[in-house]
C-alpha cells in the first residue's frame, strides 16, 4: 500500500496565506494514528516560500506520494472552489515571487480576490471554514484509499 505526504504551504503570519497551515493542522489530527499518511506544514511549523527549499531537499529521498496544498487568489465567484492537478506548483506568486515545489499532485483552493491581497477582508472564521471543508474532503478520500 502506498504512503502519502501532504505538504501544506503557507505562513502563520498572514491570515490571507494561512490556509495551507490551517488545513495541515486539521489533517495532522485526522491522520495522527495512520502511519501511511504524514502531514508537513502546520500553524506551529509552517512551510512557506523562505523555507520551502529545505523541505524540497528533504523530500527528494521520500518514496511516498507527495500532495502539495496551497491557497490561491482568483475571481470573487470562484472563492471556495478547489482544484486538483497532477504535478507540483509554483509557490509565492501572490507575493510576486516564484519557487517550484515538485509533487505528484497539487491541490489549490481559491481563498480570496487578487485585488484584496493587501487588505485583510477574510475573517479567521471564513479561513477556518474553507480549511475544514478541504480537510474533510481529503480525509474522506484518504479513508477509502488506505
Amino acid at each position: 500500500m502506498e504512503e502519502y505526504i501532504f505538504v501544506c504551504i503557507g505562513t502563520n503570519q498572514l491570515l490571507e496565506d494561512s490556509f495551507g497551515p490551517r488545513v495541515g493542522e486539521i489533517l495532522e489530527k485526522k491522520f495522527k494514528e495512520i502511519s501511511k499518511v504524514k502531514v508537513l506544514g502546520t500553524m506551529k511549523c509552517p512551510i512557506h516560500f523562505q523555507n520551502a527549499p529545505v523541505f524540497v531537499d528533504y523530500l527528494k529521498t521520500e518514496k511516498s506520494k507527495l500532495i502539495v496544498i496551497d491557497s490561491a487568489l482568483g475571481e470573487e465567484e470562484l472563492i471556495g472552489n478547489t482544484y486538483m492537478n497532477r504535478g507540483g506548483i509554483e509557490i509565492g506568486k501572490a507575493f510576486g515571487k516564484s519557487f517550484y515545489f515538485p509533487a505528484h499532485w497539487n491541490i489549490k483552493t481559491i481563498v480570496g480576490k487578487k485585488e484584496e491581497m493587501a487588505q485583510n477582508r477574510k475573517s479567521v472564521y471564513q479561513m477556518n471554514q474553507l480549511a475544514q471543508k478541504l480537510a474533510s474532503q481529503i480525509a474522506e478520500v484518504m479513508n477509502r484509499l488506505i
